[in-house]
C-alpha cells in the first residue's frame, strides 16, 4: 500500500494491537498477585493485541494484493522484503547482547539460527533471538494459504477456505472429546482469526454477501470458542498452569468487537499519534522484548523500567522503521515494479 492509500482505521488497529501486547510484556514483570491473576483469568491484552494483529493480517493481505493480479512471485517477494530486513536485524541485536554484554552460552546455536528462518524455533524449543516471532510462523501459513487460493483462482470467494476451515475445526473437536484431555489449540485457533478478518475484507469490497459473512463470521468464532471450552474448561490440566476459558472467551470477544467497530464505525478522523503507532508497529512488536529484556537484567526496579517499556520502545521503533523497515519495503516494491493497490471502495472510513 502507498502511503497516500493507507486505511487509518487500520493503522490505527496496529497502533492499538502493538500498545496491548508492548502493555502486557512489561506489566507481567511487575510482582503483584492481582495483575497475574487478572492476565490469567481475567483478560489477557497481549493476547488480544495478537488477535487483533491477525485479524488486521488477514484483511490486509488480498486488499494489498488487489493491484498485482496472480503474480505469486511479486507477493512472495513482496513478503520478504516487509518482514526479513527487520527481523534479521532484531536477530543480530539480540545476539550481540547475548554475547558482548551478558557474555551467555547458548546451546545448539546452529540449529536454533536454521530454524530462525521460518520462525520455528520457539514451537520446537530451541534458543529464539527473534522476538515474539513465534506469531510470524502462523502469518507465513496464511500467507501460503492465500497464495494456493490465489493459484486456484479462488481468492476472491471463501468458500473453499471456510469449508476447509471448518473440516479441520471438527475434526479437532472430535478428536478432543475422544482423548478426553487438553490438547495444545491455542496457538492452532489463531489461524481463525485471519480467516475473520479475510471473509471481513471480502464482504467490504462486495465480493461476499452478508447472510454468507454473518454465516462463515458466526459459525468459525462459535467452533473455535467451543473447541477452547472443551479444551481448557472441562478437560482443563491442572498440571500444565495457563490462561482459563473466560479469559479466552473475553479477550476472543474484545479483539472482535475492536477489529469491527474500527472498521465499521465511521469517524471524522483518527489520533495522528495512533496512527504513526500503527505504521511502526511492526518495529514495535519485534523490538520491545529486547527492551523488556535489557531492563530486566540491568537490575533497574520495575516500578521505574515497566513504565519506561512503551516510550523507548517507540523511539527505539521509529528509527529501525525508518533505517531498517522502510528501506527493505522500497527495495521489495523495486524489485516487484508493484503498482499500488486500489483503496477498496466500500464503506471505507474518512482517511
Amino acid at each position: 500500500m502507498g502511503d497516500s492509500k493507507r486505511l487509518a482505521s487500520i493503522d490505527v488497529l496496529r497502533g492499538l494491537a502493538a500498545i496491548l501486547v508492548v502493555l502486557q510484556h512489561s506489566v507481567e514483570h511487575y510482582d503483584n498477585t492481582l495483575i497475574h491473576y487478572v492476565h490469567q483469568n481475567v483478560i489477557n491484552f497481549g493476547q488480544i493485541g495478537v488477535l487483533v494483529f491477525f485479524m488486521i493480517s488477514g484483511y490486509v493481505i488480498p486488499y494489498s494484493q488487489a493491484g498485482s493480479g496472480r503474480d505469486l512471485k511479486s507477493f512472495w517477494l513482496a513478503r520478504v522484503f516487509r518482514i526479513y530486513p527487520l527481523y534479521i536485524f532484531v536477530i543480530l541485536i539480540n545476539l550481540f547482547i547475548t554475547f558482548a554484554l551478558f557474555r551467555t552460552s547458548v546451546p545448539n546455536l546452529g540449529q536454533a539460527l536454521l530454524a530462525h528462518i521460518i520462525f520455528v524455533q520457539e514451537w520446537i524449543g530451541l534458543p529464539n533471538f527473534g522476538g515474539p516471532s513465534w506469531t510470524l510462523f502462523l502469518e507465513l501459513i496464511w500467507y501460503g494459504l492465500f497464495a494456493i487460493l490465489v493459484f486456484v483462482r479462488r481468492e476472491k470467494d471463501a468458500g473453499l477456505l471456510y469449508w476447509g476451515l471448518m473440516a479441520c475445526l471438527a475434526a479437532f473437536l472430535v478428536l478432543n472429546v475422544t482423548l478426553q484431555r487438553q490438547l495444545p489449540f491455542g496457538k492452532i485457533a489463531f489461524l481463525v482469526s485471519f480467516f475473520l478478518g479475510y471473509i471481513t475484507y471480502l464482504f467490504r469490497t462486495g465480493r461476499l454477501g452478508l447472510d454468507r459473512y454473518r454465516l462463515y463470521f458466526g459459525t468459525s468464532l462459535v467452533l473455535t470458542l467451543v473447541i477452547m471450552f472443551v479444551s481448557y474448561a472441562v478437560f482443563r490440566d491442572d498440571a500444565k498452569p495457563g490462561i482459563s476459558f473466560l479469559c479466552i472467551l473475553l479477550n476472543w470477544l474484545t479483539a472482535t468487537a475492536v477489529f469491527l467497530g474500527l472498521l465499521f464505525l465511521k469517524s471524522d478522523g483518527y489520533s495522528r499519534v495512533l496512527v504513526y503507532l500503527g505504521t511502526i508497529s511492526y518495529s514495535i512488536y519485534l523490538l520491545h522484548d529486547t527492551v523488556v529484556y535489557l531492563f530486566r537484567y540491568s537490575r533497574i526496579d520495575s516500578m521505574i523500567y515497566v513504565p519506561l517499556t512503551l516510550p523507548i520502545t517507540v523511539a527505539l521503533a521509529h528509527l529501525t522503521y525508518t533505517y531498517v523497515e522502510r528501506p527493505g519495503i522500497r527495495i521489495g516494491k523495486t524489485l516487484t515494479g508493484r503498482p499500488k493497490a486500489p483503496v477498496p471502495t466500500a464503506s471505507l472510513p474518512p482517511e
